[in-house]
This record gives structure tokens, sequence and C-alpha cells, in this order.
């Protein structure tokens, strides 16, 4: 299936049946112009799946890396993504504490040993310090010398309280801990994806980007597309969740009645995608995305 990216945007009439994905102060729309087919494949076990169409039995590829499997990866960071923009609706509610290591620490198994860890330590701090207590989203990133760090989303059901600095290194024990101001976002969980998927070229790297990458500048900083995502190993988690996160409610409705959830929310974002038959070029559908921000500052 190939798919292209349109410069025309269908909208549903009113009575047209659209989805609704609401995440904390966005909300989603999305409407298919096309009627879908249904499910192309079926899934036999984790190795092998059966072409509807066709009858045809073919084998699922399997990747060593993440940077190889880059569908998977587009989804892992869409759903982390959405995600944050659920539960961090506030700022005031929330802190973004970056965690790292002094050494070179590569091992996956001890980046989430140590972050249990830090978690109960700083929990224990506020317990005994009678203060509110905090959800969590915990996402790793990897660097390009191989060491791995966190950013961490510490979200109070309340105004945050204050925690001084040497509290939370406290916590940590493994290195050095940066704590950054969220008051002047209003769509975090986009702010934070060029963090795990965008590489520096002062990290270390040479301003060629890799086959398949490309570099860009952004503020005066040159920047490889994409290329942190080969150091995630395959199959790791891109973060981890306290129970208490909220997921994206999501529902079916009319495009009118869409309109009266989002209300008086700015549009932000906007895109529209044909898929496509490899082989034809028939046309299978075509999705519109709409994303509305109600906490969208300015024009």
């Amino acid at each position: 299936m190939r798919v292209e990216v349109l410069d025309e945007h269908p909208q549903p009439e009113p009575w047209q049946t659209v989805t609704v994905k609401k995440m904390g102060n966005i909300t989603e729309v999305r409407y298919m112009a096309v009627n879908r087919r249904g499910c192309a494949i079926t899934k036999v076990n984790k190795d092998r799946y059966i072409v509807l169409s066709t009858g045809e039995v073919k084998d699922f590829v399997h990747h060593e890396k993440r940077i190889d499997d880059t569908d998977s990866i587009k989804q892992s960071i869409k759903r982390l993504r959405e995600v944050i923009n659920c539960n961090v609706t506030n700022p005031l509610y929330a802190k973004w504490v970056t965690l790292t290591y002094a050494d070179n620490m590569q091992s996956s198994v001890k980046l989430y040993a140590d972050f249990k860890a830090f978690n109960a330590r700083l929990r224990y701090w506020l317990k005994t310090n009678k203060k509110p207590l905090y959800e969590y989203i915990a996402v790793a990133e990897p660097q390009q010398r191989g060491a791995w760090h966190f950013h961490c989303f510490l979200i109070f059901p309340g105004p945050a309280p204050y925690i001084h600095f040497s509290i939370i290194r406290e916590a940590w024990r493994q290195g050095a801990i940066d704590i950054k101001a969220l008051d002047t976002i209003d769509n975090v969980g986009a702010y934070l994806t060029p963090y795990l998927t965008d590489i520096a070229i002062d990290e270390g790297l040479s301003g060629k980007a890799p086959a398949g990458l490309r570099v860009v500048e952004e503020t005066g900083k040159a920047y490889i597309k994409g290329g942190r995502l080969r150091y995630y190993p395959a199959g790791m988690r891109l973060y981890r969740a306290s129970r208490g996160i909220k997921r994206p409610i999501v529902f079916k409705c009319s495009a009118y009645k869409s309109m009266q959830y989002v209300g008086s929310a700015k549009l932000t974002y906007e895109k529209t995608i044909k898929l496509c038959e490899d082989d034809t070029g028939k046309t299978i559908n075509v999705i519109n995305y709409r994303q509305f921000n109600k906490s969208k500052k300015g024009d």
C-alpha cells in the first residue's frame, strides 16, 4: 500500500460520520472520504498473516532495530504524544524533569530499574513532607554515544508543589538532572517529539545524514530528522506510565456533533492522506485529520 499526502482537504457533510479523539486540550476529528473496504490482512500468529484478497499466507518481517520498522516507530511516537496531551493540560500542574547518567550507561534493563528506585524515593519524600503525589510518564531517550536518559512528566492533581533541585537529584542518584518549564507550550506532546526522534549535528555526527534521512535547520541549529530512532533496540517500550494516567477517548458521531465537541478551540493542524494499491494505484481510502487546540495562544 502506498501513502500520498494531498494538498486539498475534503470536508464532511454535517450528517456524515467522523471519528473524534479527545486528548486533553486537543480534539482530533478524522473523516474518511472514501468508504473503508475492510481489513486487508488477518493475523495468524506473531510470524504469519493471510492476505484476505488472495488467501496467500505471508511472513511478518521482524526487525533488529526500530529504525527498520518505520510504521511501528511512528505509531509509538503518535501514541506517546496523545498520552502526554491527555494528561499535561495545565503546565502549572506538571514538572518536566530530565534524568541523565554520569557514566555511559547503556543497559535498558538498568534504565528502568533506576527509574523505579527514583520514583520510590521521590514519592516517599513527598509523603513524608505531606505533599501531593503525582502520576508519571517516563520516556526513554538514547544518545548517539550509546548512553540512556529519561524525560519524565510528573503530573500533580493541582499546582505542582515546590521541590528543591537537590531533592530530585538525591532521589535520582545516577547523575545530573534538568528541569524545564512548560508554561509557554500549548502542545506538549508535539514539543517533546523532536527530542526523541531528531539528533543534533553537534552531538558528534557528521553533517551528512544516513541513507533515507535528511538534515534540517531550525533556529540556527542543524538536525538529522529521525536520526535518534536508530538507537532504540527493537521491541523496547519507548515510555512507561503510572496507572492513573489517562488515555485518549475515541468515539464516532456526526460531523455536526463533532463541531459541538470542538467548540471554540482553534484549528491548529490539518492533514489529508490518500491510500493507494501498490500495483494498480487504485485509491483505497482518503483520510482527513484535523486537530483543534483549546489552549492555543494567540492567532
